[in-house]
């Protein structure tokens, strides 16, 4: 079920992200969850009460060509792409 995060996901979250880091990129996830994680903005596709992947979706106003446009970026996303969790979200 694809929903949006709550507050207790936070945990099983980082624990995702956790699982794809290595030692080198310890600091940019550490960063990613001190200053650039919004729950409002994740969501999450959870499987028999599990956390299984989100995805981070941020949205951005822009000026092109004296026209204001919304873009949307997506962020932080992590789970398990060999069990198509992630495309679900993205798709």
């Amino acid at each position: 079920m694809i929903r949006k995060a709550r507050g207790q996901d936070r945990k099983a979250i980082y624990d995702l992200h956790s699982e794809k880091v290595t030692l080198d990129r310890y600091d940019g996830m550490e960063f990613y969850f001190a200053q650039l994680y919004d729950e409002r903005n994740v969501l999450v596709n959870e499987i028999n009460g599990h956390v299984v992947s989100s995805a981070q979706v941020n949205h951005h106003s822009l000026l092109l060509n004296d026209s204001r446009i919304m873009a949307s970026v997506i962020f932080g996303i992590v789970g398990d792409r060999k069990k198509d969790y992630v495309h679900q979200l993205v798709k």
